[in-house]
C-alpha cells in the first residue's frame, strides 16, 4: 500500500454517502471539503480524505487543507474509530514519529498489516515498537512485521526475539523461512540482517 491511496465512493461510511451522493453538485462537494456538512468526527475525516481525490483541484485543495488543519483532538478521536484502513495508513505516514498517533493506529482493529509493517520499520518509539512485538495474531499472519522490527535499531531486542520465538513455537518454523516461502509478498519491509541478535 502506498502512503496515499484514494478512497472509492463505495468505501465511504453510509452516513457520508447519504449526505454526499455520487452526483453531488460542486457546491455541495466544496462545502464538504471546507468541513461545513453535518458529519460526526470519523465521517468528517473520511469525507475530507475522500475529497482529496476529487477531480476538481479547488475541492481537492480545500479538502486537504481542512483535513490537515483539523484540531488534533478531532484527528486523534477519529483514529480510535472505525476508519478505513487507507486513511489509517495515510495518518501513519503523515504523522510518522508521533507516538500518540502511532499508538492509536496500532490499537485500531481496522489497521492493515501493511501499516504495522510501516510503523515497525520506521518508528523511533520503543514503546510503540514493543506494542507491535506483542501483536501475536498479526505477527502470525504477517511475519514481515517481524522482519521490519528486526531491521529497526530502536526496537527492544529482547521483545523482538521473544516475538520471533513465539512465531517459531506456533508455526514450527523461523519467521525468515516463512518470508522466503511467501516470496516477494512477504518481503515488504526491506533488506538487511533481519535475524539481528539471533
Amino acid at each position: 500500500m502506498r502512503a496515499y491511496e484514494p478512497l472509492s465512493y463505495e468505501d465511504l461510511p453510509a452516513q457520508v454517502r447519504n449526505v454526499l451522493p455520487p452526483d453531488a453538485a460542486p457546491a455541495v462537494r466544496l462545502a464538504a471539503a471546507r468541513g461545513n456538512l453535518p458529519f460526526v468526527t470519523q465521517d468528517l475525516v473520511a469525507s475530507l480524505y475522500f475529497l482529496t481525490g476529487d477531480a476538481d483541484p479547488q475541492i481537492r485543495g480545500h479538502a486537504r487543507k481542512t483535513l490537515l488543519e483539523l484540531p488534533e483532538t478531532l484527528k486523534l478521536t477519529a483514529l480510535s474509530s472505525d476508519l478505513h484502513p487507507k486513511i489509517l495508513h495515510w495518518f501513519a505516514h503523515h504523522k510518522a514519529g508521533d507516538r500518540e498517533y502511532q499508538d492509536r493506529i496500532l490499537l485500531n482493529r481496522a489497521t492493515a498489516d501493511e501499516t504495522f509493517v510501516h510503523i515497525a520499520a520506521s518508528s523511533p518509539e520503543p514503546a510503540s515498537l514493543e506494542m507491535i512485538a506483542q501483536s501475536e495474531e498479526r505477527i502470525l499472519r504477517a511475519p514481515e512485521i517481524l522482519e521490519a522490527l528486526f531491521n529497526n535499531p530502536r526496537a527492544p531486542v529482547s521483545s523482538v526475539q521473544r516475538a520471533a520465538e513465539f512465531f517459531r513455537l506456533q508455526t514450527g518454523r523461523d519467521y525468515y523461512e516463512a518470508l522466503r516461502a511467501a516470496g516477494p509478498r512477504g518481503r515488504r519491509a526491506g533488506g538487511g540482517d533481519f535475524r539481528r541478535g539471533t
